[in-house]
């Protein structure tokens, strides 16, 4: 990624770690950044969080706390304690923590129409719009393995409002060619698998 000629952003919806892993494990390193990561470094955008994100307490905790949140209508909201930073941790320390603590959670959407994010929603909703900016001058999208949910409207209204080339790779386009249609927007489709794309990909990008 980081030898192409041009620029590339990773952008992802899931919260697992096999991006990053596979990142580290080809000798890379990862910047939770848009277009502008240190020399070197591979950006990755999580849009709706990451089981890795603690929030950061630096030397404090808290425990023996119970919030109940209303579910809101949809996008991500505040929610919890949503204003700490993040700190992205290892599966070790991830694991340490989540096993020593009754009350702190990693900054993850809800996989629920809403999108709620409990603790650092703050950090979500930035990385998010920070990804809507670098979408607008980027000379294409790649959209692998993902279903087009037309509530994500945190997601699909800039992707909607984006005007250059939209590249789907899928095994089924149906959906996302009907949702192009009604929208207006110019969707190709690339690959069906992903398996697929990456040798095309290297040829003709």
């Amino acid at each position: 990624i980081n030898n192409k000629k041009n620029k590339v952003l990773l952008s992802t919806l899931n919260y697992d770690l096999l991006i990053e892993l596979a990142i580290s494990q080809a000798g890379g390193l990862i910047s939770f950044s848009g277009f502008d990561a240190p020399p070197g470094n591979t950006p990755l955008l999580k849009l709706h969080g990451s089981c890795n994100f603690i929030p950061d307490l630096g030397p404090g905790e808290i425990s023996g706390m119970n919030l109940v949140i209303p579910v809101p209508e949809s996008g991500v909201k505040f929610g919890g304690i949503a204003g700490l930073p993040i700190k992205p941790v290892d599966v070790p320390e991830l694991m340490t923590i989540l096993n020593s603590n009754d009350s702190r959670v990693p900054a993850m959407a809800v996989y629920h129409a809403s999108k709620m994010v409990r603790d650092s929603s703050q950090v979500i909703l930035a990385y998010q719009e920070l990804w809507r900016r670098e979408l607008f001058t980027a000379d294409a999208l790649f959209v692998i393995g993902t279903r087009l949910v037309e509530h994500d409207v945190h997601i699909w209204d800039a992707v909607k409002n984006y005007s250059g080339a939209i590249y789907w790779v899928s095994p089924s386009t149906h959906e996302a060619l009907a949702w192009a249609k009604a929208n207006g927007v110019r969707i190709v489709p690339y690959e069906k698998t992903f398996a697929n794309f990456i040798p095309r990909y290297n040829r003709e990008f």
